[in-house]
């Protein structure tokens, strides 16, 4: 394999490298906002968020490895492994060498969560965000193709989708619930109507089927007849 052949998939190899990883950032935020519907639960989001992971590491691999082999601009092997082992850009390389193994951290720790216990996992796996950081600033200093509207649009797209993802997150965490109200009654409960109409009148005794009450009866004894 030629060179320039060799070149170009250093390039490439390190833009889809860089394009995963990203994704791979933006699945873990969507997993952790618990974003799920019927047609698309949470395990797909986790499955998918795992192979992204996976194949941003094996373009990683495919980028460091054509830089190595390169008969020309090639690196040693301790260059892409130690940081700061490499004399050309020492600091850019580096962070390419940070991003690298931060993400294999990522990885590692994922594959030995049974192992080390959730809340170390969960403490190891906050690591991501700071090999997307660097993975980032090692693109951008370093890379052939920065200037390159297609480029920037990459990277301009990348940082304001986990930026925003972030931000919600965070926003999220923080946020305090609202006080829980109990339900509002519908109606007020009404008792019985009761079966004597003497308590809708107001306790007044019922009037005889003469038409005439106890004084009524008295006066009739008396004059003879009602008055």
């Amino acid at each position: 394999m030629t060179g320039e052949m060799l070149w170009y998939l250093a390039r490439a190899g390190g833009f889809v490298a860089y394009g995963l990883l990203t994704a791979s950032v933006a699945l873990g935020l969507v997993a952790s906002l618990r974003l799920a519907s019927p047609r698309w639960p949470r395990a797909m989001t986790t499955e998918i968020h795992r192979f992204v992971t996976m194949a941003a590491l094996a373009f990683t691999a495919l980028h460091v490895l054509t830089l190595v082999a390169h008969p020309d601009e090639g690196f040693g092997v301790a260059e892409v492994l130690v940081p700061f082992a490499s004399d050309r850009e020492p600091l850019w390389t580096a962070m390419g060498v940070i991003a690298m193994e931060l993400s294999v951290a990522v990885w590692l720790s994922t594959r030995l969560r049974s192992r080390i216990g959730y809340a170390r996992w969960r403490q190891l796996h906050h690591l991501a965000f700071a090999a997307y950081g660097t993975a980032l600033v090692h693109g951008i200093a370093q890379g052939t193709d920065t200037g390159t509207p297609w480029a920037r649009l990459v990277y301009i797209g990348s940082m304001g989708l986990v930026g925003g993802l972030l931000a919600v997150r965070i926003l999220g965490t923080h946020r305090t619930p609202a006080p829980t109200r109990p339900p509002a009654a519908t109606a007020t409960a009404l008792p019985p109507l009761p079966d004597r109409p003497a308590a809708i009148t107001g306790g007044l005794p019922p009037l005889d089927r003469g038409g005439t009450g106890r004084r009524g009866a008295s006066q009739t004894r008396r004059g003879g007849g009602p008055l």
